[in-house]
């Protein structure tokens, strides 16, 4: 009775609209604060190299062009970068450089969006990537994962 009588006023219908919304926006906050986070914190790159096999903890970047790389060898370094922003430019990026003595040069380049880290299979999300140091002589394999 109560209700059909507040629908009969306009300013009844309007404050009722607006509970109806609160308790829905309420509802989706206690929703997402409840779920547990879609993106992992950390992913881990692991390489190995002549018998040496490392993991490399990786944390997103906060400046993608200041991120620092890893010595594999006394040739070959990986950098390993996890731009999260723009999202549209979500991503793993990992670059293979061949250090020479006029300076580093990439051999090897992937990059794997962040829609991909779900998709573990044996070898992580990217599954083994292999790049050689010039002229062919050694080869690092590496692939990373997204821990769960």
């Amino acid at each position: 009775m109560v209700f059909s009588r507040c629908f009969q006023s306009p300013r009844c219908q309007i404050a009722w609209l607006l509970r109806q919304r609160a308790g829905i926006a309420l509802f989706c906050n206690l929703l997402a604060a409840a779920a547990p986070e879609a993106r992992a914190a950390e992913l881990r790159c692991h390489y190995d190299y002549g018998g040496e096999h490392a993991v490399v903890a990786i944390k997103p970047a906060v400046d993608p062009y200041t991120e620092g790389s890893v010595a594999v060898g006394s040739f070959l370094r990986l950098r390993m970068v996890w731009q999260r922003a723009p999202s549209t430019l979500a991503a793993l990026h990992v670059y293979t450089y061949a250090v020479g003595p006029d300076g580093p040069v990439i051999v090897h380049q992937g990059s794997w969006p962040e829609a991909q880290f779900a998709a573990q299979g044996r070898y992580g999300f990217t599954g083994l990537q292999r790049a050689y140091e010039p002229p062919g002589a050694s080869e690092v394999q590496y692939w990373c994962e997204a821990p769960p």
